[in-house]
């Protein structure tokens, strides 16, 4: 199957290199982009990926932005991840254990240490469902929200689905007590992200979900069109 992990990364190649480190003791075997802008490159160049990752070049700021950015590159995919610079992998080949759950319907998610089973973290989408979906990203969103979004999704059409076998050690600012300017400037935008969310359930959740159960359904019983305000 052809997918990749994406891990945007701002200001944070110490970050990087403890992610990077972890998944090369852990066995990583599946291709991973991260996703710097120009201005971080030569502060990340040093930092050793796992075997077949690579670094993509963005003009986008915000992890919504970078990642309506690269949505045409994977968009076509079998699977795509998505991950942050602030988990750090704990169980040997993570990356294959959470693959092998896909089915082409549905997203796995991973133990944070933390939030976990209620909350999503470092999950991977099969292709299908983020084409029926159509984004992985919603409009508007800049950093923080599309999480409950896409668990809201998850819950209602139970297409989601926590191994909680596999640890991704969520080491973020809310667990340490120490923000550092990138996790500012990612959550300074905080509560338009609210309003983003809020427009997202009232307008386009419905459409989603719907989507969402006529790919899990059989052909014969597909919805054929999904209407919504």
């Amino acid at each position: 199957m052809k997918g990749v992990w994406l891990l945007p990364s701002r200001g944070r190649p110490e970050r990087l290199a403890k992610f990077a480190e972890a998944a090369i003791a852990c066995g990583t075997s599946t291709p991973g982009w991260v996703l710097i802008n120009e201005a971080d490159s030569a502060a990340y160049e040093r930092v050793q990926l796992p075997e077949g990752w690579t670094f993509k070049v963005m003009q986008s700021q915000g992890m919504g932005d970078k990642f309506r950015e690269i949505w045409p590159e994977v968009m076509a995919m079998d699977w795509v991840g998505w991950l942050v610079d602030d988990v750090v992998p704990m169980t040997p080949k993570w990356d294959t254990v959470m693959l092998s759950g896909l089915n082409g319907k549905n997203v796995i998610s991973c133990n944070d240490g933390c939030r976990a089973p209620f909350r999503m973290c470092a999950p991977v989408f099969s292709g299908d469902l983020l084409r029926a979906v159509g984004y992985i990203y919603a409009p508007e969103f800049w950093h923080t929200y599309m999480d409950d979004a896409w668990e809201r999704i998850g819950t209602v059409t139970k297409c989601w689905w926590v191994c909680m076998e596999v640890m991704l050690k969520h080491e973020d600012a809310f667990q340490s007590g120490k923000a550092d300017a990138t996790h500012e400037q990612s959550y300074g935008k905080n509560e338009a992200d609210a309003a983003a969310f809020e427009r997202w359930r009232r307008n386009d959740m419905d459409r989603a979900v719907l989507a969402v159960l006529d790919l899990m359904q059989p052909d014969e019983t597909r919805i054929k069109e999904v209407a919504y305000a």
